[in-house]
Formats: structure tokens, C-alpha cells, sequence
């Protein structure tokens, strides 16, 4: 597994979860030590987690008075003009306007992010050292396994070009040989990420195919986005340097409304609406790209951009999307509307079905060692709602048989066909199903009963044995013998 750590810089003191930095090469007190941090990377190795930081390149925190805005000309730092709530900005050798395009618009690249957020001047050779430097440093003294770079549209590629490239230096240097190097572009199509192409990425984050995602939402009574992404559907004609399954694919994230938000306002029935998020957490996991769960969505968190108003009350409250619906009381976190970090939920909860869920299907992935690339055949799709896709690799290995529900119709399927290439069927191993799914082997058949939005999953088991006898997922045969009753449902 891996874990994305947000950025750990010290931050200016209302700024937005880390990515408003005031000093590059210190860890915010607010977070703990760096002896912390590099104690929490090290527990995370022992556990063979890797470990992702997400780090800073484009931007600093506001913290200039431009000419424009009643500076000097040149512009000054506000804390050398007497701001008591400013601070200078560190190491010193950041310590310089020049360093910083000015806050006339110009471009994505070459303008303050958002109109106040300090932008580098990314091409000075003098300001891309600087930050290169600062990245070997955290590399250095944090022993993580990858960077996440915050912004990246805003930099352009004639700088991560040789920021990509050092960094994977200095990485083997270390011994580090897979140093993974993934790219925050939140662009909406699949053209302007491979645009970027040139700056050899590990991948990015996978905002078109999120979109696509969420538009295919409608009134939430159709999920065929999500299972046209399981099946590869979605895959786009552009390419990308270091292929498209290897982006980061994600439901939500700190940026975004909660995908369970998304569903509990379609649907009033909460049940549904977790019937919805278990779909969409299949799909999503289980898919082709490599899933990146936002912390939070275990618990079901719901939160949501803007605000909402109690219908008991009528009080408007902000919904928690920001501050990521702290599970306790924090009463100095507020804004205009009022404190919004309330306790929502309990504490840390690993008995929670949503957390299990996605605890089962990340460990099925750690065993399907071909997932990203094993076909997927669809072998019904139809108009209802029943689609049903078979997973199998090139070697004809035994095989995975997902069926699924995309719609609110109750429905049966009594003879799904398999095509003969893969041998005769004798057994069915039921391996995860969601809102009361069932898949059987009975009378020679195999028999579906879906509820509204049900994802089941089995594995066939079939004679004469396939070509190949080792597995593309890493199962002992043994590991996939249990009965029915032993298959994990949610």
C-alpha cells in the first residue's frame, strides 16, 4: 500500500491544509517534529507501506505588498512593512521580490495561483535550484518514497523536466529506484495532462477521468460511468508518457465534494446511497488505474463545497469538506458562518462496513497481481442494467466473473454465459458481494440475483486447467476454497 502524507511545511496560520507555505524546510510545529515524521515513514516501511509527501513548487504563501497594492515599487514582504500578522519567508535565500512574478494576470504559469498566492519565477535558473534543492532535502531527511507535486499546471514543463529528471538521480543516488513521482494537473481533459508529457511524471492524478465520473452522476438512478471505468471504457485515445493505467484514479479528494455527498443527495434512502459509494468503491479499486482513497471515505464522510441549512433548526452550516470532518471538537477552527470542525463521527472505526469493504477489495488487489492489465470482457450489457464482464488474462488462467446492477431494478439472471476458451465450469467461489448480491453455480448455471446497485464478484473454477497453472492473481488454489456462507458480504 502507499500513503500520501498532505504537505508538512510550516504553514501560514490560516492557510489551506498545507499548501499555503511560509517555510520550505521546516515541519510544522502544528503536525509534530521531523523526528515524528521520519518516525512515522519508518513504522509505515516496517508495515511495507511506501510513502508519498506532497510538496510545493509553484507558489508561497501571500506574504508581498505589490506596488499595485500599495507597496513599493518592486514590491515589499509585508513583514518588513509592519504586518503583525506576517512573517518572513524561509530559508532566506527566499528572501527576495525578484524571486516572484508580480501580481499582473498573465498566464496559468506565470501568475499568482488564485491572484494571491506568491508565484516563482520557475524560469530563473537561480529559483529552479532553489526548489529542486529543497526537495532533495525532504527526500533526504524523510527516506519517503515518492513526491506528489501540488499545482503542477501552474509550473511549466521546461521546469519539470529537469526537476523530474534530478530528482530521480538524487533518488537512485539514495537507493531508491522506483521513486515515485506523481503530478497534481487538474486539468479536464486528457489532452492538457498529456501535455506535460515531456516532464516524464510516474502519472498524475487522474482529474479527467474523475470528471467523467462524476458527470455520468445524473439523478444517481444509472451508475454506468463507473462500470464503463471498470471495464476500461473510459481509457482515453491520448497517451500518456507513462501510460494511463498507471494515473492515479480517485473518488474524491481535499478538493472535492465527497463522492458520498454526491449520493446521499440523490437519494433520500440512506441505504442506497451506500449501496452507491460500495458500487463506485468496486469499480474504482478493482479497476484499471491505481485507486487513491481519500482518507475519510472508510468512515463515510460526507461532507460537501458550500454550505448547508439543518431542517430542524434552519441554521446554516458549512459543509466539512476543507477541514475533512474532524472525528472531534475543534472550536478554534471557524469561519463567518460559524465553527464547522464539530464532531460527526466516532473515533477511528476499523468495524465499519464501508471500511471493511474497501479493506477486502484492496486486499483482492494485492493478490491480483495483473489487474491493471488483464482483459476485461464484457458478456451482457443490457438495457435494465446487467452487465456482466469476465477478467482474464492472455494465458487463460482461471478466471473472475464480476456481475453487477447499474440501475434500481431488482433483477435475475439465470443462464450467464462463459465463453468455452476458458474451459467447462465446476465450482464458483463467491469472493465479495455489495447491497445483497448473490452469484451461484446451480444446475450447470450460473444464477444472478442483483439488487439496486449490487457488485458481486466470483472466481470460476474450471476444467481442463488452464494453460498455465500459476494464477495471474497470487491465490493458492487452497486460499479461493470457501463456501459460500464465507464469502464477504457488504
Amino acid at each position: 500500500g502507499v500513503l500520501i502524507v498532505s504537505p508538512v511545511y510550516v504553514n501560514e496560520y490560516s492557510g489551506y491544509h498545507g499548501y499555503h507555505p511560509i517555510h520550505l524546510l521546516m515541519v510544522d510545529p502544528r503536525l509534530g517534529t521531523l523526528q515524528k515524521l521520519q518516525a512515522l515513514v519508518a513504522e509505515a516501511h516496517d508495515l511495507d507501506i511506501a510513502v508519498i509527501l506532497d510538496v510545493v513548487v509553484n507558489h508561497l504563501a501571500d506574504n508581498i505588498d505589490w506596488e499595485e497594492y500599495g507597496g513599493p515599487s518592486g514590491g515589499e514582504f509585508k513583514y518588513v512593512r509592519g504586518d503583525s500578522a506576517a512573517v518572513m519567508p524561509f530559508p532566506v535565500e527566499t528572501r527576495n521580490t525578484l524571486l516572484f512574478h508580480g501580481p499582473e494576470y498573465t498566464d496559468m504559469v506565470n501568475q499568482r495561483l488564485f491572484g494571491f498566492l506568491e508565484d516563482w519565477r520557475t524560469e530563473s535558473s537561480h529559483v529552479r535550484s532553489l526548489l529542486i534543492d529543497h526537495l532533495k532535502y525532504w527526500l533526504a531527511v524523510t527516506n519517503v518514497d515518492g513526491f506528489r507535486y501540488d499545482s503542477a499546471r501552474h509550473v511549466g514543463v521546461d521546469f519539470w523536466q529537469p526537476c523530474v529528471a534530478e530528482i530521480s538521480r538524487y533518488a537512485r543516488y539514495l537507493g531508491k529506484t522506483d521513486f515515485l513521482q506523481i503530478a497534481e494537473h487538474a486539468g479536464s481533459s486528457h489532452g492538457e495532462l498529456t501535455a506535460y508529457n515531456g516532464a516524464n511524471f510516474s502519472g498524475f492524478l487522474d482529474y479527467p477521468t474523475h470528471y467523467s465520473l462524476k458527470h455520468a452522476l445524473g439523478n444517481g438512478e444509472w451508475l454506468g460511468g463507473f462500470a464503463d471505468y471498470f471495464c476500461g471504457r473510459l481509457a482515453p485515445g491520448s497517451t500518456y508518457a507513462a501510460g494511463w493505467r498507471n494515473n492515479l484514479m480517485f473518488l474524491d479528494n481535499q478538493d472535492t465534494t465527497r463522492i458520498f455527498h454526491e449520493f446521499l443527495v440523490r437519494h433520500s434512502d440512506r441505504a442506497k446511497a451506500t449501496s452507491c459509494l460500495h458500487f463506485a468503491l468496486a469499480c474504482s479499486i478493482l479497476g484499471p488505474q491505481r485507486p487513491a482513497i481519500y482518507a475519510g471515505t472508510e468512515q463515510e464522510f460526507s461532507g460537501a463545497l458550500g454550505m448547508h441549512q439543518r431542517e430542524d433548526t434552519g441554521e446554516w452550516i458549512g459543509h466539512d469538506c476543507h477541514v475533512r470532518e474532524d472525528m472531534f471538537d475543534n472550536p478554534a477552527c471557524v469561519w463567518k458562518f460559524g465553527p464547522i470542525n464539530r464532531k460527526v463521527f466516532q473515533p477511528y472505526n476499523q468495524e465499519h462496513e464501508t471500511f471493511q469493504l474497501i479493506h477486502t477489495l484492496a486486499d483482492m488487489r494485492r493478490q491480483m497481481v495483473n489487474i491493471q492489465t488483464c482483459d476485461r470482457t464484457i458478456l451482457i450489457a443490457k438495457d435494465h442494467g446487467l452487465r456482466c464482464v469476465l477478467l482474464h488474462d492472455a494465458q487463460g488462467t482461471p478466471p473472475l466473473l464480476v456481475v453487477m446492477n447499474l440501475g434500481t431494478q431488482h433483477l435475475i439472471e439465470t443462464d450467464i454465459p462463459i465463453p468455452e476458451s476458458h474451459g467447462k465450469i465446476i465450482d464458483l467461489k463467491l469472493r465479495v458481494t455489495t447491497a445483497g448480491g448473490t452469484l451461484e453455480w446451480i444446475d450447470q448455471r450460473l444464477k444472478a440475483q442483483l439488487p439496486p446497485f449490487a457488485f458481486v464478484l466470483g472466481q470460476l473454477e474450471t476444467y481442463p486447467w488452464p494453460l498455465s497453472r500459476e494464477p495471474w492473481y497470487s491465490l493458492k488454489q487452497q486460499d479461493w476454497a470457501v463456501s459460500r456462507e464465507e464469502a464477504i458480504s457488504f
